[in-house]
């Protein structure tokens, strides 16, 4: 198969160069075609396509045939070679190409073409972050071609071992196994690629995923991604490269089809490049990006699928700039040198926009609302408030307690950037235009936190201030309160990731978001968690009172503890079933405890008890958020335990719930004893 010119090219020189350096290496005593082509990435029969026209021409000579090939120079080719080693072309040493997590010989191999080469880290290859320079936005190119990533074992995971959400004990890639289990339906490995809060807080002055995505979107940087088997069958989550994330299926696709814009730009891959044997992964969702929606214009394009629609590479538009995920290729070096060569054109690239239609209520507005990206150009209205909570006055009292936490998480927010209708000292100025005033300030604040109960969304204030916040495409964090679950949000607002009040992890990663979004420090947690398990506690109790008495069939809301102590059963049935409950947790705190080796690594732990009886029992209020809090872990752990996970595996997420129901369960069975 004839080559395109610019491949010919690329690939003579880069033979030349090797050939050159290995005869330069005293440890090499003779250069052969194999050694060759594991340099170039280039099976045998592919270098014959770039030694023979090399042979015709005298530069090269080749004893013995391709294989074994004994390969040197003539005295007309080391003088070419020469040149092309001293040969400094301007253009290229302009480009600048930004490597990040990419194998040490892709890097050589562009420097050695004269480009101006970065290698930087996020830490997914080598475990540790490294982006000092040069920022992101200076670069032409950002490539990343991992494959040999930082992994850890999974079997070695929890408290006091060596890998837990913070820690990470890396494992030499080559002793990195491919032994995988099979959990959710989905396939999970031993030995892991590194989570992202292993890796640390980015430094400040450094560069991570948010300053590549601001290259991106604003600078117009491509940044080309190839999807390479060794990192993303070891993923549990997308490696936070660029602040979009994807996931992923494992397939087998050998028979696919390339469409535009590849051909316009990469007519070589497929025929001359070939992808790695059968295509392994293929795209499940995404691009999932940090704010949705997002804050630029966006288009997608499938760019190598097959006949039954499955998506195995894609072309993402982003603001000025291009995302192109590619599946494994053999010469992946190839493609990021003819990209470097072709990046004119690839700028050129124009996708057609995508128009987004929203409804967000019927019952409210009979028009749809077109989403119009914010873009640098538009001003948005002038206001001082830094933080609106969205919300209806029946869920007033928890939007207190939220702004209660909010000033305890980050003492340094002041009052008066708060707006809060509802709540006294953060409602509108006197004589202020309400609907007028509420659109500035919910289009100008920084962080839009939406307290979203069925209450709220029956609000037509609350969904005036959604509608605003949405049609100008910023941020809005949906926090479902009151006995609202995700699940029950409906079009556009189920499109975005959404936090529970009741859920203290949920609230724990919020107040953390809202001091990041407004760039002030976060207090210590033992600051506000006090304040934090009220307002998860208050949450919890409004659903409960809310459910009691939307149905006549279920019980009445339980009443609050007294001050003189716990309360006392006194039905003997129902005391009856609080020893059952007891029971069943003493069972499943023995479960916990045991040793995770052999049949019993995975014994399943019983909810049974709980589930049947616990509208049947009267608790104070605060124990029964407790008992519900920990058969919610108990229902984890027994979902990641009925997939079957084998026993030599591990599961973080198995010892994270056990050691949880070690140090909390002793205490609350203590606790529920006294009521018998």
């Amino acid at each position: 198969m004839a080559e395109s010119a610019d491949l010919a090219i690329i690939r003579r020189e880069a033979l030349l160069r090797a050939l050159h350096r290995a005869a330069q290496n005293p440890s090499v005593t003779v250069v052969t075609v194999t050694l060759l082509a594991q340099e170039l990435s280039l099976h045998v029969a592919q270098l014959g396509f770039v030694i023979q026209p090399l042979v015709a021409e005298g530069l090269i000579t080749v004893q013995g045939g391709l294989v074994p090939g004994a390969v040197a120079f003539t005295e007309k080719g080391l003088s070419e070679a020469n040149e092309i080693i001293n040969r400094r072309s301007p253009s290229r040493a302009r480009t600048k190409i930004v490597c990040i997590d990419s194998e040490p010989e892709i890097v050589q191999r562009m420097k050695d073409a004269g480009y101006s080469v970065f290698d930087v880290s996020m830490g997914f290859r080598t475990g540790k972050r490294g982006f000092s320079f040069p920022a992101p936005n200076e670069a032409d190119l950002i490539v990343c071609d991992l494959r040999r990533p930082a992994c850890f074992d999974s079997t070695d995971w929890g408290p006091g071992r060596s890998n837990d959400n913070f820690n990470c004990k890396i494992i030499p890639y080559d002793n990195v196994s491919n032994s995988f289990s099979v959990r959710d339906d989905r396939l999970h490995a031993l030995h892991r690629l590194i989570y992202e809060s292993q890796l640390g807080k980015q430094i400040p002055g450094t560069f991570g995923p948010k300053e590549v995505n601001r290259a991106i979107v604003g600078g117009g940087v491509p940044f080309l991604l190839f999807l390479n088997g060794e990192w993303l069958s070891r993923m549990e989550t997308f490696p936070n490269w660029l602040d979009v994330k994807w996931s992923f299926l494992p397939t087998h696709a050998s028979e696919v089809e390339i469409v535009e814009p590849i051909p316009m730009v990469l007519p070589e891959l497929g025929k001359e490049i070939k992808f790695k044997f059968a295509i392994q992964n293929r795209i499940e969702k995404g691009p999932l990006f940090s704010r949705m929606p997002p804050l630029f214009e966006t288009s997608v394009a499938a760019i190598v699928k097959n006949n039954v629609g499955d998506v195995f590479g894609q072309f993402v538009k982003m603001g000025k700039g291009q995302v192109w995920l590619l599946p494994a290729t053999h010469q992946s070096v190839d493609v990021i040198e003819l990209f470097a060569l072709r990046l004119e054109k690839v700028r050129g690239l124009v996708q057609p926009q995508q128009e987004l239609r929203l409804v967000l209520d019927e019952t409210v507005t009979k028009r749809s609302l077109t989403k119009t990206p914010t873009t640098k150009e538009e001003t948005m209205p002038a206001t001082k408030i830094k933080v609106f909570i969205s919300h209806s006055s029946a869920d007033a009292d928890i939007a207190r307690e939220l702004i209660n936490l909010l000033r305890s998480a980050i003492p340094t927010l002041p009052p008066d950037v708060i707006r809060c209708t509802s709540v006294s000292g953060y409602r509108l100025e006197g004589g202020a235009k309400t609907d007028e005033q509420i659109v500035i300030e919910s289009l100008g604040t920084d962080v839009f936190i939406a307290l979203l109960s069925k209450k709220s969304l029956e609000s037509t204030y609350v969904l005036f201030e959604l509608g605003a916040r949405w049609g100008a495409g910023k941020q809005l964090v949906p926090l479902v309160v009151a006995g609202m679950s995700e699940s029950e949000l409906k079009p556009p607002l189920n499109a975005l990731s959404a936090h529970s009040a009741s859920t203290e992890d949920h609230l724990f990663q919020l107040v953390d978001e809202v001091a990041s979004s407004l760039g002030l420090s976060l207090a210590k947690p033992p600051t506000y968690t006090a304040q934090l398990k009220k307002l998860a506690q208050l949450s919890w109790e409004e659903g409960t009172k809310r459910g009691a008495a939307s149905s006549a069939t279920e019980p009445s809301a339980p009443s609050p503890p007294t001050a003189s102590g716990p309360q006392v059963i006194a039905a003997e049935v129902e005391r009856d079933l609080l020893a059952d409950v007891i029971s069943e947790l003493e069972d499943n705190l023995e479960r916990a405890r045991a040793p995770r080796i052999g049949s019993d690594a995975y014994a399943r732990p019983s909810s049974q008890v709980w589930r049947n009886n616990r509208n049947r029992l009267t608790l104070p209020n605060h124990l029964r958020y407790d008992v519900t809090n920990r058969y919610r872990q108990i229902d984890g752990w027994k979902t990641v335990a009925e997939t079957g996970v084998h026993p030599n595996m591990g599961s973080p997420a198995i010892e994270s719930i056990t050691a949880d129901l070690r140090t909390q369960l002793p205490a609350l069975i203590e606790e529920l004893k006294k009521l018998l």
